[in-house]
């Protein structure tokens, strides 16, 4: 004969031990999965994250809400010429700040850029380098979202650079 089953009663939040966090495996996480649950597809993080930015993308420009700029947010991308050649990439942000990069096919070297755009599209930039810190400024047509201006880094020289908004995100617009 079985003894007869006691029921014990449920503990106090106040005695339950502290959950502590511990490595677990995808095995380990899956041990408890019932056989005739439907098999899924591995996921795909590289797809999830490019999907997830993309809409990312197309929500902010699409958001008036924070700032008179999202008719500038975005990527540019283009070249710069004069004493220096080389092409450049950018990215405006919501708020108005840039940040990108250059390389130089002069120097054979890059240098990032920082800046800040108008709501009105007037840019200036600072790109720093091993040759030191040029300025950039000039303007983003915002309807057609061509960048163009001039740069100029004292004791070396100066030029012209132009460039576009990427059509579509990761395409080039040059």
């Amino acid at each position: 004969m079985r003894p007869p089953k006691t029921v014990a009663s449920p503990a106090s939040i106040e005695k339950l031990p502290a959950p502590a966090a511990t490595a677990k495996s995808i095995t380990d996480i899956t041990a408890g999965v019932e056989a005739d649950a439907p098999a899924k597809a591995p996921v795909n993080l590289a797809q999830l994250r490019s999907q997830g930015a993309s809409l990312a993308r197309e929500l902010a420009q699409t958001d008036t809400s924070e700032s008179g700029n999202t008719g500038i947010l975005g990527d540019y991308y283009g070249s710069y010429n004069g004493a220096d050649t080389g092409t450049f990439y950018i990215h405006v942000d919501r708020i108005g700040n840039i940040f990108g990069s250059a390389d130089s096919s002069t120097a054979h070297s890059s240098f990032t850029i920082t800046g800040k755009v108008s709501s009105d599209g007037v840019v200036q930039m600072t790109g720093k380098g091993l040759a030191g810190s040029a300025s950039f400024d000039g303007k983003i047509n915002l309807k057609t979202g061509a960048v163009s201006g001039h740069w100029n880094l004292t004791g070396f020289g100066r030029g012209q650079f132009g460039g576009q908004r990427a059509k579509a995100f990761g395409a080039k617009g040059y």
